[in-house]
């Protein structure tokens, strides 16, 4: 997990958008929990799906959010 002093850069930076950024970080985390259930379960069908499920949720959040993020972190 982030430290709290970054959480709080990115709530103030992102404003309004926090809540999708939550909602994309939410997205790709259980998504990744979906794929380590289906290794456990040995469904290479659902865990190539779910795979390739969150690779287009951590482009399409890493898209909107990274450079500002990276930005906001940087400051000191």
């Amino acid at each position: 997990k982030a430290p709290m002093a970054q959480k709080k850069k990115l709530k103030q930076a992102f404003g309004q958008q926090m809540k999708d950024f939550k909602q994309a970080d939410m997205r790709v985390h259980g998504l990744a929990l979906s794929i380590a259930d289906a290794a456990k379960a040995k469904d290479m069908k659902t865990l190539i799906n779910r795979q390739s499920m969150m690779l287009d949720a951590c482009m399409s959040c890493h898209s909107t959010f990274r450079e500002k993020a990276i930005q906001v972190l940087k400051k000191r």
